[in-house]
């Protein structure tokens, strides 16, 4: 996969016959019980460009906020009340610094993404972060539901008009085509409404004690499918919280039917994507950059 060359920005990249597909499919939950902030879904890509796989790891798309996803089978409800409380006190932290992880494979094929950066946990996900894959690397700024995206520069002249930096105003972009950075606090507000969970046991992570609860998820009950994607009907979701009840990890297992196009016949797309939170506390400073170096996009994904 290293070798081959992706669409270039966030939201071009959701047309990417591997990354764009996982992304898209394990984000979708995240994003079913979320209103307002940067959300994601597939749609027409923005200016093209194209980079080699870069901007493939800002390929957030997201199911469209409404009704949360259908549970499958039963869980406990006790263990669906601790999990609930545990991400309502995790919110209440208030930031946290993050890390992603995400291994995609297809076709013989393989991309793994990597991201890391502070985010708050509610409202509407300001943070910071830098995304990597295939070599390359982006900087991703949300602030204030604008997200921002440092271009690397092979890509600048045909999509950021030769300026470093684009801009995507999630507020004013029309049919929820927006473009989304890691979203903490939309990772947060499923799991408030998780109902089909069941406590595993205890395990350490980090090097730290925590509880370790099995969330499944039926996506197509509710989605059905998005952007091509057939979202699957049985969904594991694996998360684990310490004794002072933060998340510090969840752990998305996915496979998935995909298209990279409308025309293009569907292909099997596996994946984990992991996220890791910790350092709870830490202070979120972001900045927006220069006006006269950034090149906005909105209309783009309107």
């Amino acid at each position: 996969m290293a070798s081959t060359p992706l669409r270039g920005t966030t939201s071009a990249a959701r047309r990417a016959a591997l990354t764009g597909a996982a992304a898209a499919a394990a984000l979708a939950l995240s994003a079913c019980t979320s209103s307002g902030g940067p959300g994601s879904a597939a749609g027409t890509p923005s200016a093209g460009a194209s980079a080699s796989g870069t901007a493939a790891a800002t390929a957030t798309a997201t199911a469209p906020s409404g009704s949360a996803p259908a549970p499958t089978g039963s869980g406990s409800a006790a263990d669906a009340s601790a999990l609930q409380a545990d991400a309502q006190a995790t919110t209440s932290a208030g930031s946290a610094r993050m890390t992603l992880d995400e291994t995609a494979q297809s076709g013989g094929k393989a991309v793994t993404i990597h991201g890391s950066g502070v985010t708050q946990l509610s409202g509407g996900g300001n943070g910071q972060f830098t995304l990597s894959t295939n070599g390359q690397s982006v900087q991703l700024r949300v602030l204030d539901k604008v997200v921002y995206e440092l271009l690397p520069a092979s890509v600048r002249s045909g999509t950021g008009g030769g300026k470093p930096w684009i801009k995507i105003d999630a507020s004013k972009a029309g049919g929820g085509n927006t473009v989304s950075a890691p979203d903490a606090s939309r990772q947060l507000g499923f799991l408030k409404g998780a109902k089909n969970v069941t406590e595993v046991g205890t395990e350490t992570v980090g090097g730290v004690s925590t509880t370790h609860y099995l969330v499944r998820v039926d996506l197509s009950r509710n989605q059905g499918s998005l952007g091509g994607i057939s979202l699957p009907s049985d969904v594991p979701v694996d998360v684990w919280a310490d004794a002072r009840h933060h998340i510090v990890q969840k752990k998305v297992t996915l496979s998935v039917s995909a298209k990279a196009s409308s025309s293009a016949a569907p292909q099997q797309v596996s994946s984990v994507t992991t996220i890791h939170l910790g350092d709870f506390g830490t202070p979120v400073e972001v900045t927006a950059p220069p006006a006269g170096q950034t090149t906005d996009l909105t209309a783009s994904v309107g």
